[in-house]
């Protein structure tokens, strides 16, 4: 692509000289040779900015909503996300293969993950990198994806209603993949009705031909022409006879035996989502077996790490309601001394106290030896818990967790840390596996 094409195709005013385009970026950091730069404007940062660094680092040229003073191709636009959007949407149009989209409230990552890994075997796939799932990174993925490939496999995050709607009418999926449903973003979804209805936007521009991947408790909720496949007991797709150890989490796959190397019982709802898409593509759902047990997981969910005498479940990543109990029930089925170290659950809004609350009696339920609550969120989780057990403890700082790791023997234990992203989990994790 040129730059006289990206201006035709967003409606801007190339300024400079034409050149061949290799790639997007929208930071001038990892800007590549050949590469054009989409300068944003965010709270902290104005990529206008920085168009000199683009120049030096031999970047094509810039899409920007001024003119800089820069000697480097640039491309006017009145709004550079809208170009961005724009862009990916005709990028989309040139894509014959499969678009697999994902969104959920919990496990898209992993699930994009699975997904992608299952479908190389099969063919040539593409996929969002990390958690670039947002209004801006979701469209700069698939920019820089091969259109030779036979499947994207895109992940759409939300946090109200209307924004996975606004990625599909980008991303246009022909499978669309909901993955388990809970409280998340209740701040702004304003509660699990609205959680629901954001994450079912995902169909809003499928066709009779496509196909719904859906937990089959939301089976109900749903209304349009396109296929649904459901999973879970009682759908389409379900397992059973569920076991966990170091190794990872065996289960049957509609009667046969499966092992995936993820220790997390919430991994079984990705391998069903995942097997869904190959039922949607024609193949078996077993064909998926076989694979499984070369998949490796995500970093910071649910990574299991041996230290010594003792192990750590990294699940530091983010959280709430759902992922956690997710993760609390896996620690409960681990044959050994067991401690989790929880942090807050962010952007519950005004349901944070009661579902921090509902924690903290789950928990107690579960035959875990001892927990360590941390957060001012969290310090309702334990007013529930200390009722019910006397291992429960509340810290106020980061320096309390570590004092009480340290007074623990730590033999033949296995410790759990969670929290959302803005409590900064993993500092813990980096403690616990220092002697690793």
């Amino acid at each position: 692509m040129r730059l006289s094409e990206i201006a035709e195709i967003v409606g801007g005013e190339l300024v400079g000289e034409d050149g061949e385009v290799m790639g997007f970026s929208i930071d001038s950091r990892k800007i590549g040779k050949g590469e054009c730069f989409i300068a944003i404007r965010g709270s902290k940062h104005d990529g206008h900015d920085f168009l000199e660094e683009v120049k030096r680092k031999g970047g094509a040229g810039a899409i920007v909503s001024r003119k800089v003073d820069v000697s480097l191709p640039q491309v006017i636009v009145k709004d550079t996300v809208d170009a961005l959007k724009c862009l990916a949407k005709h990028k989309r149009k040139s894509f014959k293969g499969k678009v697999i989209g994902v969104t959920g409230s919990a496990g898209k990552t992993t699930t994009k993950e699975l997904i992608h890994f299952v479908l190389s075997h099969f063919g040539r796939a593409e996929k969002t990198e990390g958690n670039m799932n947002s209004k801006i990174g979701l469209p700069l993925c698939i920019l820089n994806m091969d259109t030779e490939a036979d499947y994207w496999v895109l992940e759409h995050g939300a946090s109200a209603v209307g924004d996975v709607k606004e990625l599909a009418e980008i991303t246009k999926p022909s499978i669309g993949v909901v993955t388990a449903i809970g409280e998340e973003h209740l701040e702004t979804f304003g509660d699990i009705e609205g959680v629901i209805r954001g994450n079912l936007e995902i169909s809003a521009f499928m066709r009779e031909e496509d196909t719904l991947i859906v937990p089959v408790n939301i089976k109900d909720r749903i209304k349009g022409v396109f296929k649904i496949i459901t999973f879970g007991r009682g759908g389409d797709v379900e397992a059973s006879d569920i076991t966990i150890n170091f190794d990872g989490t065996r289960f049957l796959l509609m009667g046969e035996e499966a092992f995936v190397p993820v220790v997390n019982i919430g991994i079984v709802e990705n391998v069903l989502a995942s097997a869904c898409v190959l039922k949607a593509l024609g193949m078996k759902v077993t064909d998926i077996i076989p694979i499984l047990k070369d998949f490796k997981g995500v970093p910071g969910r649910m990574r299991i790490i041996k230290i010594k005498n003792y192990y750590v479940i990294d699940d530091s990543y983010n959280s709430n309601p759902l992922s956690l109990r997710n993760a609390l029930e896996t620690l409960s089925l681990f044959p050994c001394r067991k401690v989790a170290i929880l942090g807050d659950m962010l952007e519950l809004g005004n349901f944070s106290e009661k579902l921090h609350r509902e924690i903290g009696v789950f928990i107690a339920g579960l035959g875990i030896d001892e927990v360590i609550f941390y957060g001012k969120y969290m310090k309702y989780a334990w007013e529930e818990a200390v009722k019910r057990y006397k291992s429960a403890k509340y810290t106020e700082t980061k320096a309390d967790i570590l004092a009480e790791v340290d007074k623990m023997d730590k033999r033949d234990t296995v410790f759990l840390v969670k929290g959302s992203r803005g409590m900064n989990m993993e500092e813990i994790v980096n403690y616990l596996v220092r002697e690793a």
